[in-house]
């Protein structure tokens, strides 16, 4: 529904998030916004059909949003200019250069990284392919943060929740396109499979409670588990686990009633093995700013 994610619960009851939907807002913003201009406009005192200065600099303003939203220019950075050739020596930490038929990126100590093989014309975006082999050192060496339109630092690399990101020029994380599985939907599968099983003792699992029950496994989710997990110490609590923390949906099927997080968005997957996401625009750190800036301008101005 819009943004937000529901589950058919017991009962069949839908049982729905309650988010606000970020386009619905914004469009009702700006129609106010233009109801609002027009009515101070045509109280002003207009000389010789010119219109007073700060009224123009307001609805030149107000333009750039409306357009800026209706356009998509929020939801897509711009994405048709050529890269810049790799020049010689150092480079600009964040930018994204092209070498021959091979991308590189700028990291912070002011050197390129480049792809071992061609890659593709997309500008200003790397496939998974791309940051696997510009990328080598292990996730547990590299510094988290918590959501992709998150601030960071040009030219460095992030693990951020289970994809790898590099910090772009604008302080923005390009970001693999992993879809990251939810530790508290996969344990409440997880007990009710380990339920019943032969056991010799109690043990936990993740965020299963196990205890053995007259040679018997009596399992429980542990409330809100996976809440309390960055994404390195999920990383580091599954290993010699069978459990799968990312989906290449690509290459397999979801598994049932399990949910994932695909950037910004969320994923649940139906009995069927299909998978059913939530459609919001996923900001990165300089749209949301820019979009801040802009609210902050029209609020200023009364609009």
């Amino acid at each position: 529904m819009l943004c937000n994610t529901c589950q058919c619960g017991e009962r069949n009851k839908l049982l729905c998030t309650k988010m606000s939907c970020f386009e619905n807002t914004i469009q009702t913003a700006l129609r106010q916004a233009q109801e609002d201009s027009d009515k101070k406009e045509n109280k002003e005192k207009v000389n010789n059909g010119v219109l007073p200065k700060a009224l123009r600099q307001v609805k030149d303003e107000k333009k750039k949003v409306i357009k800026g939203v209706n356009s998509g220019a929020l939801r897509k950075g711009s994405s048709k200019k050529k890269l810049l050739t790799l020049p010689k020596g150092k480079c600009v930490p964040g930018m994204i250069y092209r070498s021959g038929c091979k991308k590189c990126f700028c990291d912070d100590k002011e050197k390129a990284k480049c792809t071992r093989s061609c890659s593709g014309e997309l500008p200003n975006r790397f496939s998974d392919k791309d940051i696997s082999e510009m990328e080598t050192r292990s996730v547990i060496d590299l510094p988290e943060l918590p959501h992709m339109g998150a601030k960071c630092d040009p030219g460095k690399r992030y693990y951020v929740v289970c994809n790898i990101c590099f910090c772009s020029h604008k302080h923005d994380l390009i970001c693999t396109m992993k879809y990251c599985i939810d530790l508290d939907s996969a344990t409440n599968v997880q007990s009710k499979e380990l339920t019943g099983r032969p056991c010799k003792k109690d043990f936990k699992f993740l965020c299963a409670d196990c205890k053995c029950v007259n040679g018997k496994n009596q399992c429980k989710p542990i409330p809100n588990c996976g809440n309390h997990m960055s994404g390195k110490q999920l990383l580091s609590s599954a290993a010699g686990t069978n459990m799968k923390l990312t989906l290449d949906i690509q290459k397999e099927k979801c598994k049932p009633n399990v949910s994932y997080k695909f950037h910004c968005n969320e994923c649940h997957c139906q009995p069927d093995g299909s998978l059913r996401c939530t459609q919001k625009i996923c900001l990165t750190y300089s749209q949301a700013k820019d979009l801040q800036d802009r609210e902050t301008y029209l609020d200023k101005h009364g609009l």
